[in-house]
């Protein structure tokens, strides 16, 4: 995982950690010991915490450290991860000339959804 990818991540965390706290960035600030325009960093992710600024941050914010960075790090690997749409768009790049199979397929299963067994019927 790069770190920028995580410092990004950390900061969309205490932001939302914020959220649900109903602590304003401005309360937020004052009660870590930082400037607003520090803060403001760390949430963008254009900065990276200190993990004393971290802990202090998770104190106000009533959730521990570890929390923080557990739920930062899982968010950094589901950002990293290619959604659907951009790997289709990446087949399609990378086999232009199997677009109609592509399209045919995908139209097929959009058709022809499997069946759904619901355990009393025979398969």
């Amino acid at each position: 995982m790069e770190t920028e990818a995580f410092v990004r991540a950390l900061g969309a965390e205490v932001r939302t950690a914020a959220t649900v706290a109903q602590v304003k960035i401005g309360d937020l600030a004052e009660a870590v010991g930082v400037s607003r325009m520090s803060l403001t960093r760390y949430l963008n992710g254009e900065r990276e915490m200190t993990v004393p600024t971290l802990c202090r941050i998770a104190d106000v914010l009533g959730v521990s450290a570890a929390t923080l960075i557990e739920r930062a790090t899982r968010r950094a690997e589901e950002d990293a991860r290619p959604t659907a749409k951009v790997a289709l768009a990446l087949a399609a790049h990378e086999t232009p000339n199997q677009g109609a199979a592509v399209r045919d397929k995908l139209d097929h299963e959009a058709e022809a959804p499997e069946p759904f067994y619901d355990g009393d019927e025979p398969a």
